[in-house]
């Protein structure tokens, strides 16, 4: 680390260098189980200062106040690869200042306003679609099977193609997750290299999506805005990129959390099987036992002082929201899944003017899972061990099996 960076970010870093195991996100040991090392930040550091100078936060109340805080925002910083700076030099810096994530102020609020009046009027209009393909997804598995390749992606992904309004291609699951490197550190040149190949593709691929004689889903809703001149056409290229890959990976990861939290906690399974009314509290506390989601990233705007700490302009903030979805202090016996846990103020979704768009899509398609599930098996059995996959930020599968046991 530079001299003059080490300078600006304080004395503590180094104190921090001797105490990196606490927050050991690129071991594979804290993407296996990083439950235990969360706990540890609650009680020991919750306001914890990495080695490269960025504040982690595990508390509940901590993260809930940081996603309304004024002094908080999602503007990438100068320090980072994704910094308007270099949106000229890297494809993955010009994209994410294309989108509302990484937007704050007047232009978030006016993505976001357009954006959530096409996609949520899709949504609603999708929801007998919605139960129908569940219902196909679950009725052709077996009773040994991946749960990622042969059930939870096959069903994601049509779900969003068809919503969007562009047809599945094989390429888009790697340019997916070379998206999601948008939402934490980029570890190497070659990877953002890569990185910048496959947003570059994606891009041209959209581009030729929205050239159709007549397009449908949110596709015909942003091309209207744009011949109406209220959207350049190259922000909603990436609007549609945005939206296939929330809503990819955290229905698909969403669906095989469920099903290993389930495989763990026989009985809640029982129980869900007994009551259907319990399934939309069961989708909220497999959202906050198991989020796909881990934490995400906001960018100082000014320095200022928050409970005795010195928080300076343009250093990287790390709201850990799995960690204050397991909070003793939010949640009791926050370690126990319990679907009829209420009530759930989980952070999952973050919340206020930045929570997730999508967020109702992903409850309405693991409902819709959950219940045709119940109806088939009594059920699930994890066949061998599971394998994370080791992306910072996320929870997801690399791959799992499970055996079920079908309805008498």
């Amino acid at each position: 680390m530079a001299k003059w960076l080490k300078r600006l970010l304080g004395t503590e870093i180094k104190a921090n260098e001797e105490k990196s195991d606490l927050f050991p996100n690129d071991r594979q040991e804290f993407h296996d189980d990083p439950y235990p090392f969360y706990e540890k930040l609650r009680a020991s550091e919750p306001f914890y200062r990495t080695a490269d100078g960025a504040w982690v936060i595990s508390r509940y109340r901590d993260n809930k106040t940081a996603l309304d805080h004024p002094a908080l925002g999602n503007s990438p910083s100068r320090f980072s690869t994704l910094s308007p700076g270099k949106a000229d030099r890297y494809v993955c810096a010009n994209l994410a200042n294309n989108i509302m994530p990484f937007l704050d102020g007047t232009p978030h609020r006016e993505q976001r306003r357009a954006v959530a009046r096409i996609f949520q009027k899709e949504v609603k209009s999708f929801t007998g679609r919605l139960t129908l393909l569940a219902d196909q997804a679950v009725a052709g598995l077996g009773e040994e099977f991946n749960v990622i390749e042969e059930f939870a992606h096959p069903f994601a992904i049509k779900m969003i193609c068809e919503i969007l309004g562009i047809h599945v291609e094989p390429r888009l699951r790697d340019w997916s997750a070379s998206f999601f490197y948008l939402f934490t550190k980029i570890p190497t040149a070659t990877v953002r290299d890569e990185v910048d190949q496959h947003l570059a593709e994606f891009r041209n691929w959209v581009h030729e999506c929205f050239q159709t004689s007549k397009p449908t889903g949110v596709l015909a809703g942003l091309a209207d805005l744009i011949s109406a001149d209220e959207l350049k056409e190259e922000t909603a290229i990436d609007i549609v990129i945005l939206l296939f890959a929330d809503g990819l990976e955290n229905v698909d990861s969403g669906i095989g959390n469920a099903l290993f939290t389930f495989s763990k906690h026989p009985d809640q399974w029982g129980k869900l099987r007994g009551d259907e009314s319990l399934v939309k509290s069961a989708v909220n506390e497999v959202l906050r036992f198991e989020s796909p989601a881990q934490y995400i990233a906001r960018t100082c705007l000014e320095d200022f002082e928050w409970e005795g700490n010195q928080f300076k302009k343009d250093i990287t903030v790390i709201l850990l929201l799995a960690s204050a979805n397991r909070d003793e202090q939010a949640f009791p016996d926050p370690a126990r899944f319990d679907i009829t846990r209420s009530p759930n103020p989980h952070l999952s979704f973050g919340r206020g003017k930045h929570s997730c768009l999508g967020s109702n899509l992903v409850e309405l398609e693991l409902a819709a899972i959950l219940t045709a599930l119940r109806k088939k098996f009594s059920g699930f059995e994890l066949i061998g061990e599971i394998k994370w996959q080791n992306r910072t930020g996320h929870r997801w599968m690399e791959e799992a099996r499970f055996r079920a046991q079908l309805t008498e």
